[in-house]
């Protein structure tokens, strides 16, 4: 195999969807969250052995990478997610609304409607369509890292709540409770969604930054002394 080349060959202002958890929605929407991390998923295209090399040239090409293999041409393999410019649609459990009409349908969320969440009429949002999202993003930078290598800025940035971890023998024996971070508090995000034995294999991730498109952002809060009518 033919050493990887950097390749970046989309057309601008691609819009792509991207699936968000209920309370990752609340933490776009309040302008907590401007990243997200995917693992990484190579193609079966190539082959095991070459693995290393390829997330070690992505990891300096992130928008993507071509390598050409034994059997065959040059082939490209680019972040899903989009690159620099690209916008993301997001997907959220979702249903129609009940003023919707065949020619004018409408959605209401479950991330913020007053209805019990447990409410069956849900549908996936696997399922929502286009036309029904309400959050648009835009890219500002692709990376791609080991997962836990996320910075406790970038932690923060994931939208993550700072937490502690505690030892009970050592906390009985009176050691004072450890600071919290956001570091930790994402740690416990991701374990929580993908499995305690995804962050312990420490895998290599799409780290995505945006900013958010629609619904416009809320306006900064007047500082002290600011009447926010100037």
């Amino acid at each position: 195999m033919s050493g990887p080349q950097q390749q970046d060959g989309r057309g601008v202002g691609v819009e792509r969807p991207i699936l968000f958890s209920g309370p990752m929605i609340h933490a776009l929407l309040d302008g907590s969250k401007t990243q997200t991390r995917r693992v990484v998923k190579l193609p079966k295209w190539i082959a095991s052995e070459e693995h290393g090399q390829a997330m070690q040239a992505l990891a300096k090409h992130p928008a993507g990478v071509s390598m050409r293999g034994p059997c065959d041409g040059l082939r490209t393999f680019l972040c899903p997610y989009g690159k620099v410019g690209d916008r993301l649609w997001v997907r959220e459990t979702w249903n129609f609304s009940d003023a919707s009409t065949l020619s004018e349908p409408k959605a209401i969320y479950r991330a913020g409607d007053e209805r019990s969440i447990s409410d069956p009429n849900w549908r996936p949002s696997i399922f929502m369509p286009r036309w029904a999202s309400r959050i648009l993003l835009e890219i500002t930078d692709v990376r791609v890292e080991r997962l836990q290598a996320i910075s406790e800025k970038d932690a923060r940035a994931e939208g993550a709540a700072a937490e502690f971890e505690v030892n009970v023998a050592e906390f009985v024996h009176g050691r004072k409770l450890p600071a919290s971070t956001h570091y930790l508090g994402f740690k416990h995000l991701w374990k929580e969604i993908n499995g305690r034995e995804s962050w312990d294999a420490n895998p290599w991730v799409w780290a995505v930054s945006f900013r958010l498109i629609a619904p416009a952002p809320a306006p900064a809060p007047a500082k002290e002394g600011e009447t926010g009518y100037e």
